[in-house]
């Protein structure tokens, strides 16, 4: 039996990923505001022509959530 053995010490590599920081974090929660932004649209309206309680109530979910990236967004926080 052949054991493959590394180490996963990654101090000595010069990696920065904090370097990212605020302007990736924010590239990431405005994508995700908008994929639940898209969502919600659609649980609205599918929700009004299908007159399905569960769709429209989870699309005022989803409005909740979209506040809060929304938000989250703007502040930076």
């Amino acid at each position: 039996m052949h054991h493959h053995h590394h180490s996963h010490d990654h101090h000595g590599h010069g990696h920065h990923h904090h370097d990212l920081g605020r302007e990736g974090n924010k590239k990431g929660l405005t994508i995700a505001l908008l994929i639940t932004a898209g969502i919600m649209l659609l649980e609205f309206f599918g929700g009004l022509i299908t007159h399905s309680l569960a769709l429209l109530s989870d699309s005022g979910h989803m409005l909740s959530d979209v506040k809060l990236k929304l938000l989250k967004s703007i502040t930076g926080k």
